[in-house]
């Protein structure tokens, strides 16, 4: 699917952070959607970034790496009151991932881009569905995706949801697999869904909820 004359390939809609691996210093870029649409970027897709970032040093430094890479940057906000998202990573151990939650989760439905913005794909990041506000711009940025053209992606994410409450995390997913065309996940986020299953039921398992075509 190629863009309406004047839109988007993509746009990304979600978290935005700086990851760190130490203790003090910057990080790198992070946040499932900032880094898909960094990605996007990279290969030559027109992409817009739709999040929010602290007015801190770690927001000019994640808004400069974007920059860098021509994503479009006019729907990253920056909320004054707020501080960057920062995920520390010190090792390989998923379980010592721990993070200070940021500016990314006061994403506010009313904060997307108008209807009037086109474009073939919109892609949301699970994460973003943690909590209020940004679970409501998440949602309306699945269910308006039609609306610009094209067709919206879920990013699942469920592995950052909630590590020990699958049944929050899949009463809260629910809604947002039923208004996704695609879904893409990992294996640690299917059993934190399902359990020990194997690969093909968790196919079997999220298809049910709704989205057509499932990428794990």
């Amino acid at each position: 699917m190629t863009p309406m004359s004047g839109g988007f390939d993509w746009l990304a809609v979600g978290d935005v952070a700086e990851e760190r691996a130490a203790a003090t210093g910057p990080g790198i870029l992070g946040g499932g959607a900032a880094r898909l649409a960094a990605h996007a970027a990279a290969l030559g897709v027109r992409t817009a970034l739709i999040g929010k970032v602290g007015a801190d040093e770690a927001g000019r430094r994640v808004r400069d790496a974007l920059e860098r890479l021509r994503v479009d940057l006019r729907w990253l906000r920056a909320a004054p009151r707020l501080r960057t998202t920062i995920w520390h990573q010190p090792g390989a151990d998923p379980q010592l991932r721990r993070v200070e939650r940021g500016a990314d989760l006061a994403l506010r439905l009313d904060e997307l881009p108008p209807a009037g913005v086109t474009a073939a794909l919109t892609v949301v990041s699970g994460y973003s569905l943690s909590v209020e506000p940004a679970r409501s711009a998440a949602l309306g940025a699945l269910a308006g995706a039609e609306a610009r053209g094209g067709r919206s992606a879920l990013l699942l994410e469920a592995d950052l949801l909630w590590w020990t409450n699958a049944r929050v995390t899949r009463r809260v997913l629910e809604p947002a697999l039923a208004a996704a065309n695609s879904v893409a996940l990992q294996a640690a986020d299917a059993r934190v869904l399902f359990g020990a299953v194997d690969s093909r039921q968790a196919l079997r398992l999220l298809a049910a909820f709704g989205p057509h075509v499932v990428y794990l």
